[in-house]
């Protein structure tokens, strides 16, 4: 097994590590998030006060994203209560001036920060992203 190195994310405590990854919200604008860094999570989530600021056009007048893709899978914290999502959104996404990839995140009204999982952590390693 290869050998990972991520020596360019900033760890804010000694069990969490955080970036920040640029959005493309729309041609010619972006966003860029600082969310932890989560391996342990085999998804990535955009709270939804989060897509509220990033898409505030996409927001029903009772404060429900509208335009997701519809999922029936199911969310679970690490101590297995569930996540209640609305969908999920496609985003083109990048960590600093790397190639651009593209990331599911499921959209949830949680308190938590947003959270890069293991699928946009791995495809931002192919990518050349953190060494």
């Amino acid at each position: 097994m290869e050998d990972l190195q991520f020596d360019t994310i900033t760890s804010l405590q000694r069990r969490e590590a955080y970036a920040e990854i640029t959005f493309d919200l729309e041609p010619g604008k972006n966003a860029t998030l600082k969310g932890k860094v989560d391996t342990g999570a085999s998804d990535s989530i955009l709270p939804l006060r989060t897509f509220r600021k990033m898409y505030p056009s996409s927001v029903s007048a009772d404060g429900n994203p509208v335009g997701l893709e519809p999922s029936t899978v199911r969310l679970s914290a690490y101590n297995g209560s569930p996540i209640q999502h609305y969908g999920t959104i496609t985003l083109q996404c990048s960590y600093r001036d790397s190639e651009r990839v593209t990331a599911r995140f499921f959209v949830c009204d949680c308190s938590g920060p947003v959270i890069f999982g293991l699928p946009l952590s791995y495809l931002l390693l192919q990518k050349g992203s953190f060494h």
